[in-house]
């Protein structure tokens, strides 16, 4: 008797289904968990820390990558796990303050669609964003409730 070449009954699909779906809830449990402990660890490292934040105006979601050139940026984390976000859409990074040069590259399910290259002095405690229009593939530096940068 071949044990996988019968037909599942309803009730064993049934729990093949609540098993999945529990894996999946777990799985994205620990993701934000981890994305969590980036930002948290490097902030309490660095208190005087600023936050990038990077995200399409016009996509409801959207991922990043960060390349620091001068400067010190923490890796990538979900934007929404930033203490008191500004931003809930995107990723963010942290900054230690002082001149930062990065490349900013905007990416839409895994493939970059912008890039950005920032070069800017970065205060404690500060939010940027590197705003981009994926429609145009253009992009600017903004200070969070401020004018832009560039």
């Amino acid at each position: 008797m071949d044990l996988f070449a019968q037909p599942l009954s309803p009730a064993a699909l049934a729990v093949v289904t609540i098993l999945c779906l529990a894996a999946i809830v777990l799985l994205l449990r620990l993701g934000r968990k981890q994305s969590q402990a980036v930002s948290a660890k490097f902030l309490a490292a660095h208190p005087d820390a600023a936050t990038l934040y990077i995200y399409a105006q016009d996509l409801d979601r959207s991922g990043g990558e960060v390349e620091c050139f001068y400067g010190t940026a923490s890796r990538l984390f979900d934007s929404i796990d930033v203490p008191q976000p500004l931003m809930k859409k995107g990723v963010a990074c942290h900054l230690l303050p002082g001149k930062t040069e990065l490349l900013a590259t905007l990416t839409c399910r895994g493939k970059p669609l912008a890039n950005a290259r920032c070069n800017f002095e970065v205060l404690p405690r500060c939010s940027y964003g590197v705003v981009f229009t994926a429609a145009d593939r253009s992009a600017q530096l903004i200070q969070m409730d401020k004018e832009k940068l560039f």
